[in-house]
């Protein structure tokens, strides 16, 4: 363990040379050819460096993942399941529910053989099936086509007739025409026959194809086999699915509407029309306030001739008007038509028209804008919700309709089992039985879904979801994550350099992370660990103080050696605290003064129904083990409602709904909410911390005013890097 006080040097020894001296070795050990695509790494500036490993950094960094990072993506959990899928899923059909599958032309031929000798067999090859209402020159032209490809019979709904000699069907409605490609008798040398037979009618219909079977003494029977995933009764059908198909991040498996997303946009009523109270006239409809005046003259009007015909004022508050109005300017009036007055130069005009309404309008406008900046404006009213064609699961319903059936009578798709927690996901795993063969193929994928799950249980994470999102979890859940994807990798030889791993975690976890990190040790790692923690410090082999101060007074080796030893040393601060003769600062407790803020029944993640009071003018620290919710509560529920509260009109706060909690009770007594999170303040090499604070616009001006700047001119941007000419 380095430690030592902040600003020490702690992290140049550890990132800046230890770990970047190892991944400059590493990458120069690669051929030439190789290293031609990388970037060259400068050397640290050290003298020498002796005994390095290939270095692998856990750093602090907060990336902010996407909204398609899920813990299954993290953890290769969702690899795994998807690889599963692939093998051993039975696909069925999306809409009855019927198993579905493909066969080959071998297969569907084997099949046909097993017949007992004399089984009559009749192959068809479907031409035209369930048309909408008989078209006589499209079902004469299929008849056409078929006679020309050298068929001499078709079987129309179920009747075979010769090609020549096809009665009048009348008003048959919906039909189906199969070609008939051959009729055989089962015999021992018709192999060849058969192979050929249902090569061409599948080579006619693209990979499907029907029999009719009749055994000696049995009814006949109609059987369809294809290619394809295919449900004849439903007329669906699907290409064999692949790995690809079970990810949400290809097109293969995505859902269409929402893109794998899971979630949809939509042009929200709520903000579209903020204020009920206000008329048609004094702009109830915010988008169409907006954009160039022409426009908005137009809507003016459309308005005013919509009033007029439904005998409305457009004076009258929004919410006070008709049902059947408001339902017209929202969703248009489809076919009715209106009269509408326009004022064309001068001169009146007077016409019939239909109103296209708000919702369609916004929508086409964004479909058909090329402007960017149009765009962004109409985007701005618009919300997320749940997509309405997945129901969330970001899938393909082809794709939700393939499982894996338990042994317990349960079957799952990919998106229910992403939906169940680790632990019960593993207990799921682990209890299941697969037969025999499905066993030999499928049973590697099993036992390395197992072996992550255990790993992530190990660490305490046995409550979270598959499907919970990255940028949902906690700091410390992340960095566990991290952590158990390191240690199942498996690999050993290496240094891992760790910045500050307990930082987010509860004190009753560091148990668990000093437990994980033993493993890696145990496999022949060696671990460089940044910490301030007294636990982890407590329990290190070798401990590093480097200071004895921040800044230039620091980047000095205090101590080296083991924990008994530093708590003898003199010169060590980080020794005087953990003996004693140093302690933490306390400050003196300040008693609220009876103004609370009051969460009630707070419902996000892991929070179920909890109630919290936060007193105001006070320091108040909320704390539990990691994944208990403090961010959710905190983050996703207080302050992001207080947010969406604060940003409301005083006027409309009486109708404020807040999300995921019934109320904020006291928050009208915030005017503000400034969150002051771990996300990077900025990643432009021009920022620094003078820059961030606005302490270098004091010292610009300081240095414009002084009368040498004046006497050349000089004014306020002469003294900014971030200028021309400064």
């Amino acid at each position: 363990v380095i430690t030592g006080v902040s600003g020490s040097g702690k992290s140049s020894l550890a990132f800046d040379t230890l770990f970047a001296e190892g991944q400059r070795r590493y990458l120069e050990s690669l051929p030439a050819y190789t290293r031609q695509f990388l970037d060259k790494l400068d050397r640290p500036d050290v003298d020498s460096v002796q005994g390095l490993s290939p270095a692998i950094a856990i750093e602090q960094h907060s990336s902010e993942p996407g909204p398609r990072s899920t813990l299954a993506t993290a953890t290769e959990l969702h690899d795994y399941l998807r690889l599963l899928f692939a093998t051993i899923g039975v696909p069925h059909c999306p809409k009855c529910g019927k198993v579905v599958e493909s066969t080959s032309a071998e297969k569907v031929v084997e099949k046909l053989l097993d017949s007992p000798d004399g089984t009559k067999i009749t192959i068809l090859a479907s031409i035209l099936n369930k048309t909408a209402p008989l078209i006589k020159k499209k079902f004469n032209a299929v008849i056409s086509e078929a006679e020309r490809a050298g068929f001499v019979r078709v079987r129309i709904n179920g009747n075979i007739f010769p090609v020549d000699d096809i009665p009048d069907l009348g008003d048959e409605g919906t039909l189906t025409v199969e070609a008939v490609v051959d009729r055989i008798v089962v015999k021992p040398e018709i192999r060849r026959r058969i192979t050929d037979s249902v090569e061409l009618a599948m080579e006619r219909t693209g990979g499907s194809i029907r029999i009719l079977r009749q055994r000696p003494g049995e009814e006949e029977v109609l059987e369809n086999y294809s290619e394809r995933f295919e449900c004849p009764d439903c007329n669906v059908s699907f290409d064999k699915l692949e790995p690809a198909s079970f990810s949400f991040n290809s097109y293969k498996g995505a859902c269409p509407a929402c893109e794998g997303l899971g979630k949809e946009a939509y042009f929200d009523l709520s903000l579209i029309i903020p204020d009920k109270s206000l008329s048609l006239a004094n702009g109830a409809i915010a988008p169409w306030r907006r954009g160039p005046k022409r426009l908005i003259a137009s809507f003016n009007m459309a308005l005013k001739s919509v009033a007029a015909w439904q005998g409305a004022d457009t004076a009258t508050p929004w919410r006070d008007l008709p049902e059947n109005m408001r339902r017209i300017i929202l969703y248009g009036s489809g076919d009715e038509e209106f009269p509408i007055t326009r004022v064309v130069r001068g001169s009146v005009r007077r016409s019939k028209q239909k109103l296209e309404g708000v919702l369609p309008n916004l929508e086409r406008r964004l479909r058909e804008s090329d402007s960017e900046g149009m765009k962004a404006i109409l985007r701005s009213y618009m919300s997320r919700r749940i997509c309405r064609g997945c129901g969330g699961r970001r899938m393909k319903p082809e794709i939700l309709a393939c499982t894996i059936s338990h042994n317990n009578g349960t079957e799952m798709n990919i998106a229910d089992l992403l939906a169940l927690s680790v632990g019960d996901l593993r207990e799921w795993l682990s209890t299941i039985e697969l037969p025999g063969l499905i066993k030999v193929v499928a049973g590697n994928i099993v036992a390395g879904l197992v072996e992550r799950l255990d790993f992530l249980v190990n660490v305490g994470l046995g409550y979270l979801a598959g499907d919970r999102e990255s940028s949902t979890l906690s700091g410390g859940e992340m960095q566990r994550i991290r952590l158990a994807a390191q240690i199942g990798q498996g690999l050993s030889g290496v240094m891992y350099v760790l910045d500050e791993p307990t930082i987010g975690l509860h004190p009753y976890d560091n148990a668990m992370l000093i437990s994980m990190l033993r493993k890696l040790q145990q496999r022949g790692n060696t671990l460089i660990v940044v910490e301030h923690d007294e636990t982890m410090i407590r329990e290190a082999d070798c401990v590093i103080d480097i200071g004895p101060d921040a800044g230039r007074d620091g980047g000095s080796v205090v101590f080296a050696g083991t924990l008994p030893d530093l708590l003898k040393c003199d010169t060590s601060l980080t020794a005087h605290f953990l003996n004693g003769r140093e302690k933490s600062f306390v400050p003196e407790r300040r008693e609220p003064d009876g103004r609370f803020l009051v969460v009630r029944n707070a419902v996000k993640h892991n929070l179920n129904g909890v109630c919290a009071e936060i007193p105001m003018g006070c320091i108040t620290v909320v704390t539990g083990v990691s994944g208990s919710g403090k961010s959710s509560l905190i983050d996703d529920v207080f302050c992001a409602n207080m947010k969406r509260y604060l940003a409301t009109a005083r006027s409309r706060r009486e109708e404020f709904e807040f999300a995921d909690c019934d109320s904020i009770d006291g928050a009208e007594m915030v005017d503000k909410i400034i969150v002051i999170d771990k996300s990077p303040i900025g990643r432009s090499t021009r920022s620094n911390a003078l820059t961030y604070t606005g302490a270098f616009d004091v010292i610009r001006k300081l240095f414009a005013s002084t009368p040498a700047a004046r006497a050349r001119g000089f004014n306020v941007g002469s003294f900014s890097f971030n200028v021309k000419g400064g």
